[in-house]
């Protein structure tokens, strides 16, 4: 989106005009130069109600200074929805007292969302790292310590929990590295014959134990008897992060339906919960990096949020889908699906 140049008149008690503005405004802002010449207003019309106030107050003191101004501020634009538009003017005074701004303004909406990205993925990591690490490096200081009195049974239990947390930021580690490879596409795909049933049923008793931390429990239903082509470890992969996914966000006590069918030349996998479904606001974005159905450091769901941009990109390299239907209250299935060899 190219820069607007344009220039902006601003009297002592606050009125303000365009005596120039070039004709790139028109697909910046969607309003014709010859339109914010007339009538200036229109440019406040577009602008962020919460933004107003906070623009024209550092405009005003810098005129009072005499110094280069830069603001950014929204605009809402009726073909485009909300954007961010970056402005920076230099003063010139005038005779009269009036202030005579030189200067242009691009879209940054762009770079303010790869910047919200960026603080996501610092508070996302910065989380999940500190938080196995503080539980390691308190478990090893207390048997250090030599302060206090440790049982064998205590001295067990605190390696336990070193471990877990150990375990815990490898796998985080792994999601990152794992996440970098796919987006340079330097991932090769090792692609071998799997007979489908016994693959579900393997995937099942290796998640088996994360089912029971969390008191749900994963059941293998219709399977159809049939070999398919793809890269185990990594298909495994994309497994583990559905059924992971499934025990997170299902209630104590409920269970969570694994199965296969054939539909033509495709095979279709199924992880099917009874959570609480994913919100409206969130079905847009369940395959972007660091998204969860609780966002934020203080989630009450561990995790990055990289386990499902994970899996879309796997199962996108082996030429396949991945897709999910939802219900609020009702639960959530993730399907997979693969086209069979011929």
């Amino acid at each position: 989106m190219p820069g607007v140049i344009h220039q902006c008149r601003l009297t002592p008690d606050g009125h303000f005009t365009f005596p120039y503005m070039s004709d790139s405004v028109e697909r910046l802002l969607g309003i014709p130069a010859s339109e914010l010449q007339k009538n200036s207003e229109r440019f406040v019309d577009i602008l962020h109600p919460d933004d107003i106030a906070g623009l024209f107050a550092s405009a005003m003191a810098a005129q009072k200074n005499e110094t280069p101004w830069s603001q950014e501020v929204r605009v809402i634009l009726p073909t485009r929805g909300e954007r961010w538009i970056h402005i920076r003017s230099t003063p010139v005074q005038e005779a009269d007292g009036s202030t005579l701004w030189h200067g242009y303004m691009y879209d940054v909406t762009e770079e303010k969302i790869l910047q919200g990205v960026k603080e996501e993925f610092i508070s996302v990591v910065s989380h999940e790292l500190r938080t196995p690490l503080t539980s390691i490096k308190g478990a090893i200081q207390l048997l250090n310590s030599g302060l206090i009195t440790i049982s064998e049974k205590r001295s067990k239990d605190l390696l336990n929990i070193a471990e877990k947390n150990s375990v815990r930021l490898l796998f985080l580690i792994n999601d990152l590295l794992d996440m970098e490879k796919l987006e340079r596409s330097a991932y090769t795909l090792q692609i071998t014959k799997i007979a489908l049933c016994p693959f579900l049923q393997v995937c099942l008793d290796e998640n088996q134990s994360y089912a029971e931390h969390h008191k749900v429990s994963v059941v293998l239903g219709e399977c159809c008897d049939i070999y398919f082509e793809a890269d185990e470890q990594r298909m495994k992969q994309v497994m583990a992060n559905l059924l992971s996914n499934a025990c997170k966000f299902s209630p104590e006590g409920s269970t969570i339906e694994v199965c296969a069918t054939r539909k033509e030349e495709e095979v279709v996998l199924q992880v099917k919960d009874h959570g609480g479904g994913i919100a409206e606001e969130l079905k847009g974005r369940v395959f972007e990096k660091f998204t969860q159905a609780e966002m934020g450091s203080t989630r009450s769901v561990k995790g990055t949020g990289l386990g499902l941009s994970i899996s879309k990109h796997i199962v996108d390299l082996h030429g396949g889908r991945i897709w999910f239907e939802t219900e609020e209250g009702v639960g959530t299935t993730f399907f997979v699906s693969l086209t069979l060899p011929k």
